[in-house]
């Protein structure tokens, strides 16, 4: 059966193509007329049936050189593919049509209202819930303000004066998904679906905030503390621990805003419960530990006092230490031995044997060269610079030859130490005279510096002897006036026997972390050979 609108071509009657003649060939224009000519001169006249619908020449089929003719068949494509589009468009407006119409009359999924799933519920159920459920959340809502774990203020819902606005805030989220043509309202919908939106009736008023102020500012006064530094209390240079600091206290401040925010941010969606109050700490500009970093003790020296000094000489090096212990020196600034103890004489000072020019003497304040150079080595030790410094013109017995400090405050012939405080803290001198823990029934020179932490430095002195002076062979004679070892001048008694001298060089070696890393020439004494003494008499006979 044919298809509608389609009809079958008629069968061609021209026979077919001749042998040995082409296929497709087509006669020439003037073969066209020859033909045409002698079908004239026949005079005859051929019925239709029996004529050759074209001309027929030998070799040449009849249909050569004539266009056929095109088909109807073609406009159907068009047609079919026009109509497959319309149907499947409908098709695909029913679907989303579909999917979107059942939310007409309702929330569309994925709207929530004070934590209500409000999706497929009606606009009047949607107003009952909402309406009973803010009004006991209402009811219900307080924040409590802590502070410890104690409880400083309570806020509700009838302090604050809170609003609540259910018929806004439906007509809000009732609009989500409803608006706009078919497929906009489906991308709402799917958007919603993807990215839930949340509404909140309770609708704080951000412009009254007196209430909250006012309680916040109440308990920031009460939270708040000042902070305290620590302090040297007392500077005791007698005692083993001679510091006494106050302890620092941190402070402590409230900022308001973020608990103010966090607490609008609970009235907005109704939620109750509890907000710690944490303050800000104000650290102290000093601490204990600061101060121990700057009275460390950097460095302490020991002599010990010969069994054979006498009761004055120990109670002059007690003296001399006395005025000395407790000294705080400034950065920059200078230790005066002379300055500090000042002149020996009778009325502070017990008569001793001191050394005076080169000879052993009774004088005022006999001994407190040991005092002197006891605080030379402890200044030494604790890298500290030296000013001035002089040795003496012999040996001592309580240090060894390079390592010694002598003074003296004879008008004309005043010899100082001094030493300065070339580091960026107060120093702090402990001195005394302590009976020996090794020998209780001997004594010891202690001196103590504190200041700045040396941070793992540490000094030691290193004293060599580089050459050794011999005893000159000449005597000296010194009159015993007095006629206490011999009267005549021909009469000499010997006084004492000559000794050799010697040059030294001392050094001072840095140690850091118990590795010396470098020593440094600070001193290039002499110490002159002596003389054989001899007494003579004055006397002639």
């Amino acid at each position: 059966m044919d298809r509608q609108g389609y009809r079958p071509a008629k069968k061609s009657l021209s026979r077919p193509p001749a042998a040995g003649v082409r296929a497709g060939y087509a006669p020439s224009s003037s073969s066209r007329s020859r033909t045409k000519t002698a079908d004239k001169a026949a005079g005859s006249k051929a019925p239709p049936h029996a004529r050759p619908p074209y001309p027929s020449y030998a070799g040449v089929p009849p249909s050569a050189g004539r266009r056929p003719k095109k088909k109807a068949g073609w406009l159907i494509y068009p047609f079919a593919l026009l109509l497959i589009a319309g149907l499947s468009l409908a098709g695909y407006y029913y679907h989303i049509s579909s999917l979107v119409t059942p939310y007409d009359n309702t929330f569309c999924h994925g709207v929530y209202i004070d934590g209500i799933d409000m999706g497929g519920l009606t606009g009047p159920e949607g107003v009952n819930i909402v309406q009973n459920h803010a009004a006991n959340r209402q009811q219900a809502w307080s924040v409590q303000l802590t502070f410890r774990g104690q409880n400083v203020a309570v806020l509700t819902s009838e302090m604050l004066g809170m609003e609540i606005r259910i018929n806004e805030i439906l007509s809000e989220a009732w609009t989500l998904g409803h608006q706009g043509n078919m497929f906009e309202r489906k991308a709402a919908q799917d958007a919603l679906r993807a990215d839930n939106r949340h509404f909140y009736t309770a609708i704080p008023d951000a412009t009254n905030t007196a209430v909250i102020d006012s309680i916040l500012l109440d308990i920031r006064t009460s939270v708040y503390k000042e902070a305290v530094d620590a302090r040297i209390v007392s500077f005791d240079a007698a005692a083993e621990e001679p510091f006494v600091y106050q302890q620092e206290v941190t402070g402590r401040m409230l900022d308001p805003q973020p608990i103010k925010e966090r607490i609008f941010e609970m009235i907005s969606v109704m939620e109750s419960g509890e907000i710690e109050i944490v303050p800000t700490q104000i650290p102290p500009s000093i601490t204990v530990a600061d101060l121990r970093a700057q009275t460390s003790l950097r460095a302490t020296a020991i002599t010990e006092i010969s069994k054979q000094s006498t009761e004055n000489r120990t109670n002059n090096i007690r003296v001399a230490f006395e005025s000395i212990s407790g000294t705080q020196i400034k950065p920059g600034g200078r230790f005066s031995f002379n300055g500090i103890v000042g002149v020996r004489d009778k009325k502070r000072f017990y008569e001793a044997i001191e050394y005076a020019n080169g000879t052993e003497q009774m004088g005022y304040g006999g001994g407190v060269c040991q005092a002197s150079t006891t605080i030379y080595l402890a200044a030494l030790k604790a890298g500290l610079e030296i000013v001035k410094r002089e040795p003496h013109s012999d040996s001592v017995s309580y240090t060894v030859y390079g390592q010694d400090a002598t003074v003296s405050s004879v008008k004309g012939h005043e010899i100082d130490f001094q030493f300065k405080n070339n580091t960026a803290g107060m120093l702090y001198i402990c001195s005394a005279v302590q009976p020996d823990p090794k020998n209780k029934n001997q004594y010891i020179c202690r001196v103590r510096i504190y200041g700045q932490e040396m941070d793992g430095v540490s000094y030691k002195l290193d004293s060599q002897t580089i050459q050794k002076l011999s005893i000159p062979s000449e005597p000296l004679l010194e009159k015993d006036t007095d006629r206490a070892y011999v009267t005549y001048t021909d009469e000499k008694k010997l006084k004492s026997r000559g000794k050799e001298g010697y040059v030294v060089d001392t050094y001072l070696c840095t140690i850091i972390n118990n590795v010396e890393t470098s020593r440094k020439l600070i001193t290039h004494d002499t110490y002159p050979a002596k003389p054989d003494r001899y007494w003579v008499g004055t006397l002639r006979r």
